[in-house]
């Protein structure tokens, strides 16, 4: 099914869904971010939209719970019983960036492990930069025993270094990398 992207030059028009015995559509998104353009208006089915929040308020969005996915990475580096702790993301403005850390910190801190900036590192969301960052924080700080990293691609690059190293990742070496898309 194609539709006009209004204002965006492309062509093509969908047929009405229900002729095509379409029952819904789902939009998937690129993050929170940017919101979306909503095209709910567009059909007469449902839509929902799939990662990622669009510009009308009424519009029915899942997007991820980002303040639970950094609590639960930090609760299981916390029940393997890993005390210091460094922090592998992206960049310091991104939406995710902040509910996952914030939910990572809040835990971290009723623990009594709480992870300063020194254990913290901003970039990408690839793996060459866990592996860099990895890098970095076992260079300045030997002793950590365990890091969150902002999503699996980060944490795939952490483990890489550290099996690089000759550890055992994870026994070793944990990470605990989260992901929502």
């Amino acid at each position: 099914m194609r539709r006009r992207a209004r204002g965006r030059g492309q062509s093509g028009e969908h047929p009405q869904a229900p002729a095509r015995h379409v029952d819904g559509v789902i939009v998937v998104g690129d993050g929170n971010e940017v919101p979306l353009r909503s095209v709910t208006a567009d059909f007469d089915v449902p839509v929902v939209y799939a990662h990622g929040i669009t510009d009308t308020e009424t519009d029915e969005v899942v997007v991820p719970d980002d303040r639970m996915a950094g609590r639960l990475a930090a609760e299981h580096l916390l029940a393997q019983g890993r005390r210091r702790i460094g922090y592998i993301t992206a960049h310091r403005a991104s939406d995710a960036v902040a509910n996952r850390m914030a939910g990572a910190d809040a835990v971290l801190s009723e623990a009594g492990v709480p992870v300063t900036d020194a254990l913290r590192e901003f970039g990408d969301w690839s793996g060459a930069w866990g592996y860099r960052a990895a890098e970095r924080l076992h260079r300045a700080d030997p002793s950590i025993d365990g890091i969150v990293c902002g999503n699996d691609l980060i944490a795939l690059g952490a483990a890489r270094y550290f099996v690089a190293q000759g550890c055992a990742c994870p026994r070793t070496w944990p990470s605990s990398g989260t992901t929502t898309g």
